[in-house]
């Protein structure tokens, strides 16, 4: 692996979002910048809420999904 390639990966986490327990990725940046309101910009473009950690998530956003599979 080149350190291009590694400067190219994102790393994304799954976020449950409170009012519709859907998942939805959520990159390191996004992550950092969210953090003191607990609202996180996903990579399709909603804003996320962050659920418990108990909340069971039904499913994934599918542009989010969409995203993954184009990477």
């Amino acid at each position: 692996m080149t350190s291009l390639a590694i400067i190219d990966r994102v790393q994304v986490i799954a976020v449950t979002d409170a009012s519709t327990h859907r998942a939805h990725l959520v990159t390191d940046d996004a992550v950092v910048a969210g953090r003191h309101a607990g609202r996180y910009r996903a990579v399709c473009g909603e804003l996320v809420l962050a659920a418990s950690l108990t909340t069971p998530e039904r499913g994934c956003c599918r542009a989010c999904a969409q995203w993954r599979a184009a990477r």
